[in-house]
């Protein structure tokens, strides 16, 4: 059986109220019986805002050559409009009236612009209206790609643009569809499906309509999210509850139930020094509103510090979380408490697949000695909004803005429309970005396009990415070359009886010399090197720019030769981050500003290696030279 996921949330519509009603086929406020909605898993809709209901009719005026009064036929003035997100080369989203998809609007990577394509109820009611760009076509069917010449058109308003959609009909009525413009009066069938009847339902709707539509399913959520909480936080009363509070809409809801029902008033803030101004502005007054105590686990500067060392971050490469996120909170949980914490999170399961396979409650996999609570995991986008309307709660503003995540405004997670309306909302922010992506490309070798369609975002394109870029005129294998590449190791050799590796930047022996401990015990400190011997018998030797293991045993020879270049990378590529001191079962790891970076103390450490493995340096950059290297690496131990 396909998980619930796939399926999505059951969005029902009541025809009398003219609202969405969630989870249940009867209206809570007239208890009508209600028709299902068809829509993309998961469903998760969520409420159009002022300005986007705006900027949409704008759009479908344009897209689809209608007036003022036509466009009123497809969005209704005073009637609600929702979005479900769908998946695309970029952002898109079903339209939602009267409990109908009107039609898709997406993002165009090429023209960097908003576009509208109608369909279903859409093309519908352009059709029986005959409004807009449409055509009747002398065809037994449609079929998608055929293209329909002049002499197959019955009856049309052709735009005089190429590129631009055509609501299409048979002339039997029996299959509709939407057409893409091209030369002439020659229209390519881009989707078509059995014809469908408009249906108009012209009663106005208002949120007070939604909201008593509504108000039993929110009640039960909520009495759920309380149970939830007060359960779990009476079975662990020895846990300290911390709400962890972003600026965004779920963690809003999370934190007013939390500080409402259980009393939770301690929060903790992540400010990655990648938030927008309006997020942070939101954090401060639902602090003082709500009188929290909050904790700030800062980043800094450090993202753009660490840049050049890691590059830029990818949906596959994520070492900005572990450095702006996770360490930071990690290292501010362990100055408030040394005992454990229950974080008190608004993740939600229509987020993701990953988000729908986690649980109410289970140990942070990523934060030592946390436990993650979710109490609001079964609520949807809509369910949300619906408790932040009726409580009157006082949400970030970029909401209303346009933006449906609020988070870092340049993860790699982003879609192009997202990083779009951030640099119209604050360039001076993008610009900065920019100006280091520009630097970036141009010393790596990338096309400018790779900037302006955001390929830093992956190490290994996505087939739809794949796909643009070859009708773009590239190959995508050299941009995955290129996006993957290591260079802090340019060569790997064998001398004699050795293996070298020779790095491409200096090796600072002071800072290697303070991480040693956590490997060997007994080594040699000279002016222009450091050598000591593994219990297998090789020796080993670092220099200002090499490493060097002589080959007298195989024995764990890779495993033995990784430890080496994670100390060295460790050592010189550095971002400062703590993860090593937050991890440390033995707090035998220190910072040294006489060497500017981090030192084990040896008479506390155990050798359990764990600041290796939370290390972002080992796990971003070490790990992935070492798979690079590790063929070559046999071949020559195999020689020997």
């Amino acid at each position: 059986m396909l998980p619930r996921f796939v399926k999505g949330v059951r969005v029902y519509w009541c025809l009398d109220c003219n609202v969405p009603v969630l989870e249940q086929s009867h209206c809570g406020k007239c208890n009508s019986v209600c028709f299902k909605v068809k829509l993309t898993p998961p469903s998760d809709i969520r409420p159009a805002f002022d300005t986007e209901v705006r900027e949409l009719r704008e759009l479908v005026k344009a897209e689809l050559g209608l007036s003022e009064k036509e466009a009123d036929i497809l969005l209704p003035r005073n009637q609600l409009v929702f979005f479900n997100k769908i998946p695309y080369i970029d952002a898109a989203d079903e339209v939602v009236v009267q409990g109908q998809i009107i039609g898709h609007r997406y993002y165009d990577p090429e023209s960097r612009k908003w576009r509208f394509k109608p369909m279903y109820q859409g093309v519908a009611k352009m059709l029986e209206n005959k409004i807009g760009y449409y055509a009747v076509v002398d065809l037994p069917r449609l079929t998608k790609g055929y293209e329909i010449h002049g002499d197959r058109i019955v009856e049309a308003n052709l735009p005089e643009k190429k590129n631009m959609y055509i609501a299409l009909v048979t002339a039997d009525g029996e299959t509709q569809g939407v057409g893409v413009k091209l030369q002439g009066k020659r229209i390519r069938v881009a989707k078509y499906w059995s014809s469908k009847k408009p249906l108009y339902l012209n009663k106005p709707t208002a949120l007070k309509d939604l909201l008593e539509a509504n108000e039993a399913r929110l009640e039960t959520l909520v009495s759920k999210s309380r149970r939830i909480l007060e359960k779990t936080l009476a079975r662990h009363s020895a846990k300290r509850p911390i709400v962890s509070y972003s600026g965004g809409k779920d963690s809003l809801v999370t934190l007013h139930i939390a500080l409402n029902y259980c009393g939770v008033g301690e929060a903790i803030f992540n400010d990655t020094g990648l938030e927008l101004p309006e997020t942070v502005e939101n954090v401060d007054k639902v602090t003082e509103l709500y009188g929290l105590k909050l904790h700030v686990a800062s980043a800094e500067n450090r993202f753009f510090e660490s840049l050049w060392i890691y590059g830029p971050p990818a949906r596959d490469y994520r070492w900005c979380c572990k450095v702006c996120k996770l360490t930071p909170i990690a290292r501010t949980y362990k100055q408030i408490t040394s005992g454990e914490i229950i974080s008190i999170v608004g993740q939600r399961k229509y987020e993701s697949i990953q988000r729908f396979r986690q649980r109410y409650f289970e140990k942070s996999r990523w934060l030592p000695k946390v436990y993650l609570l979710s109490p609001i995991l079964d609520w949807s986008a809509l369910e949300v909004w619906l408790y932040i309307f009726k409580e009157k709660l006082p949400y970030n503003t970029l909401y209303s803005k346009g933006l449906d995540r609020i988070g870092c405004w340049l993860c790699p997670a982003c879609e192009l429309a997202e990083f779009h309306l951030v640099e119209q909302l604050h360039p001076e922010l993008w610009n900065k970005w920019n100006n280091f992506l520009v630097k970036y490309a141009e010393k790596k070798g990338f096309p400018q396009e790779w900037i302006k369609y955001g390929w830093w975002r992956w190490k290994r394109l996505p087939g739809d990415q794949k796909r643009f870029i070859e009708q773009l005129g590239f190959e995508p294998s050299e941009i995955e070359e290129k996006n993957q590449k290591i260079e802090y190791i340019r060569e790997l050799k064998k001398e004699d009886n050795s293996i070298v590796a020779y790095f491409s930047i200096p090796i600072d022996l002071k800072k290697v010399e303070a991480l040693l401990p956590i490997y060997v015990d007994k080594y040699t400190l000279r002016e222009n090197r450091i050598e000591f011997t593994l219990p297998q018998g090789n020796k080993v030797t670092i220099c200002k720019n090499s490493i060097e293991v002589e080959l007298e045993s195989q024995e764990d020879f890779i495993k033995d030769f990784a430890n080496i270049v994670y100390i060295v990378s460790r050592a010189v590529l550095c971002s400062k981050c703590y993860s090593c001191v937050n991890w440390c079962p033995s707090n035998a790891i220190v910072y040294d500003p006489k060497i500017n970076g981090f030192r084990v103390l040896s008479e506390k450490c155990s050798k359990c290696k764990i600041c290796n493995k939370e290390c972002p340096t080992v796990r971003y950059i070490a790990d992935n030279m070492i798979a690079a290297l590790e063929s070559l690496i046999t071949f020559y131990t195999a020689e020997v």
